[in-house]
């Protein structure tokens, strides 16, 4: 339910499932917004090179400060590149934001080239007590990419590769401030 009778809007507690494209899509808003005990499972999409700046499944953020995303549970989102550039981030995508911050979330089988389950470019933001679990890129960070420009306090989080993954669960090209266990 989105909420817009404040300068706060909410969505909470909805269900995105099979969807094919990005689940939720904020550009350019100054306005708050919560995204609240929502779950988003098998979605997928896939970009060219046409757009290779494109991603996330479930959520596309983009020129936005104050989003909040708190206790969401992300499960096999994929993304797909067709073509030799892009694809980031395949259940979130976090592009020249900031103040982001994601609390008391999970992250599981969620597939992108380039950040499996989240891509961080030219934002800044946090993350609190999140887990990783068998995300997957074939670039960079099977978990989480953090471009330069970005600066990103990860904070109680864990993150567990793939079995057999060679990437790192975190690439990091930004500024990082972190208390991450990375478990095998």
């Amino acid at each position: 339910m989105l909420n817009s009778a404040s300068r706060e809007d909410y969505i909470t507690n909805c269900t995105f499932n099979n969807g094919k494209g990005v689940g939720i899509n904020l550009g350019s808003r100054s306005l708050r917004i919560s995204i609240i005990d929502c779950t988003f499972n098998n979605n997928s999409q896939s970009v060219n090179d046409n757009f290779p700046e494109s991603g996330g499944d479930a959520i596309f953020v983009i020129a936005s400060n104050n989003v909040s995303i708190v206790r969401c549970s992300f499960n096999d989102n994929k993304l797909y590149r067709e073509g030799d550039f892009g694809g980031y981030g395949g259940a979130i995508y976090l592009y020249s934001s900031k103040n982001i911050n994601i609390i008391d979330s999970t992250f599981s089988s969620n597939v992108a080239p380039i950040g499996g389950a989240i891509a961080f470019m030219d934002t800044n933001g946090s993350m609190v007590n999140c887990s990783f679990v068998d995300n997957v890129a074939s670039d960079y960070g099977s978990s989480i990419y953090i471009k330069a420009g970005s600066n990103v306090d990860i904070r109680d989080s864990s993150a567990t590769p793939s079995v057999g993954d060679i990437k790192a669960p975190i690439y990091n090209d930004g500024t990082i401030l972190s208390s991450v266990v990375i478990t095998t």
